[in-house]
């Protein structure tokens, strides 16, 4: 009995290892030293000044002038501040940087067991209205911070990629 109870549970665990890959066919993996992030194979990445890792959708069309993008950051955390600190002096800078910042949500969670906020909010660039998701996540001493940039009308096109890349994202 405790064989098939056993066997059974070796059977669900292989079930949800692959439920945790599905969505990935085609996809590159990237690592460094701070995390582990999966992506699109057809996007671009890149490492940009500041130590920003970048990563690119194609371009849909010849007249497709805004490429949407996800960015991860890495920084340390400074002593005594907390995880809110971070997002409200974030929030604060993004006001004041941002033409027509719009908040939509603010959300307290976990990623990974570790403590983390999700940001939704809006703004504009150069004509284009955009859509902005942010995860915060403080592990380790460190802030690491995913942002994906999208054209508002483009946003729900991209969901389950970014699904994707946020569940395959891990932060060492």
């Amino acid at each position: 009995m405790i064989k098939k109870i056993g066997s059974a549970l070796l059977f669900v665990i292989f079930l949800i290892g692959c439920a945790q890959n599905a969505g990935l066919e085609g996809y590159q993996k990237y690592n460094n030293d701070n995390f582990d992030i999966s992506y699109p194979g057809d996007w671009k990445f890149s490492i940009l000044e500041g130590g920003l890792i970048a990563f690119a959708s194609p371009q849909e069309n010849a007249d497709d002038t805004f490429v949407e993008n996800l960015n991860v950051y890495v920084s340390q955390a400074q002593p005594g501040l907390t995880l809110d600190d971070y997002v409200t002096a974030g929030l604060e800078q993004l006001k004041q940087v941002l033409p027509g910042f719009k908040m939509r949500e603010v959300k307290e969670t976990t990623f990974s067991g570790n403590p983390a906020r999700e940001l939704s909010y809006e703004s504009n660039s150069e004509g284009a209205s955009l859509r902005l998701f942010q995860l915060l996540v403080m592990k380790n001493n460190k802030i690491f911070t995913v942002t994906f940039v999208a054209e508002q009308a483009k946003y729900d096109a991209y969901s389950s990629q970014l699904k994707n890349i946020l569940n395959s994202f891990n932060p060492k």
